[in-house]
């Protein structure tokens, strides 16, 4: 069972982080064409018997989407579910630390990353976090 140091040191390892806190870090998920997707991964209660990390990454403004359509679409979401954070939509994955390896969690920042810029705008990590 990984903790989350062990987390955050992986992806410190393997991906630039844009922002490390204690509890969360960002980082800019690369495709080799060159495109990217802002990714945040929030890791909840260590103390908790269970600790549950979250990851999003934002899709649209608020007013650039409908929100019966940013239902619709979420409906369509192999990963994630469509939040509403601050002023923008954002597609969020949620995932018990326990079940993590580190092909899991390459595996759903790079779905999750693909699938919001299907769904929305590719950001530039200084404009949300």
């Amino acid at each position: 069972m990984p903790t989350w140091n062990e987390v955050k040191d992986y992806a410190r390892s393997n991906y630039t982080l844009s922002r490390e806190y204690e509890m969360s870090f960002s980082l800019v998920y690369e495709y080799s064409d060159g495109r990217s997707q802002l990714i945040i991964c929030e890791c909840g209660d260590l103390e908790a018997e269970d600790t549950w990390l979250r990851f999003r990454s934002p899709v649209c403004p608020f007013d650039a989407l409908d929100p019966i359509e940013a239902l619709k679409m979420g409906h369509d979401a192999l990963v994630g579910a469509f939040t509403l954070h601050e002023d923008h939509y954002h597609l969020v994955h949620k995932s018990p630390l326990s079940h993590l390896d580190p092909e899991e969690l390459d595996k759903i920042m790079g779905e999750l990353a693909m699938a919001a810029e299907q769904f929305g705008e590719t950001y530039d990590p200084e404009d949300l976090s």
